[in-house]
């Protein structure tokens, strides 16, 4: 794996990180309907980001 391909990917996993977590808190902390569907959409809008293109060969989801 290149440098840049290692820093791509840290960098990925520490926002996602950062925002599926700070979405999980706020969804267990907080009971209104509507802020709860705020959190769940970006709770799977983080997690689709971090699911690989299917337009992309198998030896690039590794990154």
């Amino acid at each position: 794996m290149s440098a840049r391909k290692a820093i791509n990917l840290g960098t990925k996993m520490i926002f996602s990180g950062i925002m599926i977590g700070l979405c999980a808190f706020h969804l267990a902390s907080d009971r209104t309907q509507e802020y709860q569907k705020l959190y769940l959409c970006g709770l799977a809008a983080n997690l689709a980001y971090l699911l690989p293109s299917p337009t992309i060969s198998t030896d690039e989801t590794l990154m």
